[in-house]
């Protein structure tokens, strides 16, 4: 997560949809206010030059004892609590991808690479299970998306550069992104071969179908869908605001010694 009172944006992001990679690239751009939720040493390792605290801050509520930790897949609803107003009216930004997609990945990075296993019945439970990140939440509140900004993996590089200029931040020539995760799913895990029954792939359609109000992905195809946002996006985040406790008057930063 990132929270960006420089260029007055939220940067949330599901599980599984490179989301490390697009929140390393935009440290480069963060001020010595903004806060960026750590990473994984290893993904910390890859950040380069950022003014930003890289931390993961703590909010207690005043009034019932309530924590917060805002933290590397924290919704933005968790965010609008602890800051309230002064956020509100931040652009929200995600990334996502095809629901298919995701849950093969979800299932070799939660550590299914067993060669002496068979992947075909292991994968199937997974699915049915619904062990694979099905985080409409992060993004949304109360059942509505409030994401202004959708960074489809399908378009990575396409929709991060219109991200950055909608920030007014010009990005010349090309785009490269550290592969944070990139080597844990084998690249004959494709669609095809992992997908083999089609009550499999109705799992993950009806699993999906907040996401896919959004994003109409299709199993069948590659290409990126049209993003549909939310004309209530804005109404929704004021609405939390009135019904819920939100912002300093509630909740207080728990001080800590050090940052990392």
């Amino acid at each position: 997560m990132i929270v960006s009172h420089k260029h007055n944006f939220v940067y949330v992001k599901p599980g599984k949809t490179a989301g490390s990679s697009i929140e390393l690239a935009i440290s480069a751009y963060c001020g010595p206010q903004d806060v960026i939720t750590r990473l994984r040493p290893r993904e910390e390792y890859q950040r380069g030059d950022c003014a930003a605290r890289i931390e993961n801050p703590q909010f207690v509520n005043i009034n019932s004892g309530e924590t917060i930790e805002l933290q590397n897949h924290s919704r933005y609803s968790d965010a609008l609590r602890v800051y309230g107003e002064q956020i509100v009216d931040y652009d929200v930004v995600c990334t996502e991808r095809n629901p298919w997609e995701k849950a093969i990945s979800s299932f070799f990075w939660k550590g299914n690479r067993r060669p002496e296993r068979p992947v075909e019945p292991r994968f199937k439970r997974f699915v049915n299970d619904g062990r694979w990140p099905q985080d409409f939440d992060v993004y949304s509140v109360n059942g509505v998306c409030v994401a202004d900004h959708i960074i489809r993996v399908e378009r990575l590089k396409e929709d991060y550069r219109d991200f950055l200029g909608s920030l007014g931040i010009v990005i010349e020539g090309e785009i490269s992104f550290p592969a944070s995760k990139g080597f844990q799913r084998p690249k004959e895990a494709t669609r095809e071969v992992m997908f083999t029954r089609p009550w499999v792939i109705r799992a993950v359609e009806e699993h999906s179908q907040e996401l896919r109000s959004v994003l109409p992905y299709r199993f069948e195809e590659r290409s990126a869908p049209e993003v549909h946002l939310s004309p209530d996006r804005r109404t929704a985040r004021y609405r939390f605001l009135e019904q819920n406790a939100c912002g300093p008057a509630y909740w207080q930063r728990v001080p800590t010694s050090t940052s990392a």
